[in-house]
């Protein structure tokens, strides 16, 4: 399992998951977090296909990845029980080790293509920063902070 900024999990190469959050503050206080986590299950290559069109090179499903059908609700317990532990250890002050655990599973130090507000920026993705910002290193050497946008790993070779 692989992740890749800023939101999606990569299972063979392939998109099979993706997080969104959504901060509600007042002020410099955080009232809530909203947090949405879509995950291609049991749908099939050919359903994926069929549904995103040439958006669907980049998906797969844990079903066509492991080759079986998955059960749903033990998933869904699975999932909310990781996520919850891994809540718990940030709230505990640890919150430098899971970003060393994402850091681990991440696509950081592959060339990458990131399209950010229409620009192209074309270079390394060298690190996430403390407030979640993507630090792309360019071909001159300088670095360049992209707060939002796709990184599309590239492959050279």
């Amino acid at each position: 399992m692989q992740v890749k900024w800023p939101n999606d999990v990569l299972l063979a190469g392939r998109k099979v998951a993706g997080v969104m959050a959504e901060l509600q503050t007042i002020g410099q206080k955080v009232e809530a977090l909203v947090l949405g986590i879509g995950v291609n299950v049991n749908v099939g290559q050919d359903m994926l296909d069929r549904a995103l069109g040439e958006a669907a090179w980049g998906a797969t499903s844990l079903k066509a990845v492991l080759g079986r059908e998955i059960d749903r609700v033990a998933f869904a317990a699975t999932l909310l029980e990781s996520l919850e532990r891994r809540y718990d250890r940030f709230l505990g002050s640890e919150g430098k080790a899971l970003m060393a655990e994402w850091n681990a599973r991440s696509c950081l130090g592959q060339r990458a293509l990131v399209i950010d507000k229409g620009c192209r920026i074309e270079g390394v993705a060298a690190d996430i920063d403390e407030s979640g910002c993507l630090l792309v290193r360019l071909d001159d050497g300088s670095q360049v902070h992209v707060f939002e946008g796709e990184m599309l790993p590239l492959t050279y070779g």
